[in-house]
């Protein structure tokens, strides 16, 4: 993998799993930004953020590489920010890849994952060193 991430965004609620996630992305990409934002409201004021700066052209050092979403959240869900995500124009949500990092195996989510197309990868929880590697390896091959 010769390319990779430099800044990843962690949408996640749960402090424990937060620490966890956040040493495996540090194991994996040891130079790695981690931004880690606990509720959905505050990713998607990030996101649009982001996005004020990039539709005025301005270079931004903040627009994640990678943004990895759980979508069990409190208030807001993971669906909720991909259904609002989803409304960017393509050439900023190019810029991120995603990945979903869920506790459900279940079948109908994977199947709903699929309908939205900045959904690369689903990841079933917990994360792991092997996960994270697959994902940015099909991602950030150059």
């Amino acid at each position: 993998m010769d390319t990779r991430p430099e800044h990843f965004l962690l949408i996640e609620d749960d402090s424990p799993t937060i620490l966890l996630e956040t040493r495996i992305i540090q194991r994996t990409v040891p130079d790695a930004r981690v931004t880690v934002l606990e509720r959905i409201d505050q990713a998607l004021d990030f996101v649009a953020t982001e996005y004020a700066e990039f539709a005025a052209g301005k270079t931004s050092q903040n627009i994640p590489d990678a943004v990895l979403l759980d979508l069990n959240m409190p208030g807001l869900s993971g669906w909720d920010f991909l259904d609002r995500y989803s409304q960017y124009p393509q050439g900023f949500r190019m810029r991120m890849k995603l990945a979903i990092l869920s506790a459900s195996p279940h079948p109908d989510d994977k199947v709903r994952a699929r309908k939205y197309t900045d959904v690369l990868s689903y990841i079933v929880k917990p994360l792991s060193e092997h996960s994270l590697r697959s994902f940015l390896m099909d991602q950030y091959r150059s």
